[in-house]
């Protein structure tokens, strides 16, 4: 599987979810729980504190789409910045 192939699929599983079965089950048994939690009052309930770690990395941050677009745009202005120095 090539470089590009990978990361097609990481943008699919983005997606559509978990290609794994093993990880939509988890998923659903972690929404299911976190409902449970929140209906019994349980306060800033997360889906991610119901989801098993089995990689032992820290699940990224999610971040909002505005937030991605003025991190590229500020990237873009510092490079445009950099240009007009060397220029």
């Amino acid at each position: 599987m090539t470089a590009r192939e990978l990361q097609e699929w990481e943008a699919f599983e983005s997606v559509e979810g978990p290609l794994l079965l093993h990880d939509r089950v988890e998923f659903a048994t972690a929404f299911v729980a976190a409902a449970v939690a929140s209906a019994a009052g349980a306060k800033d309930v997360k889906l991610q504190d119901f989801m098993p770690n089995w990689r032992g990395v820290a699940p990224a941050e999610q971040q909002d789409p505005e937030q991605i677009m003025n991190f590229l745009k500020g990237l873009a202005e510092s490079k445009k910045k950099g240009k007009k120095r060397d220029g």
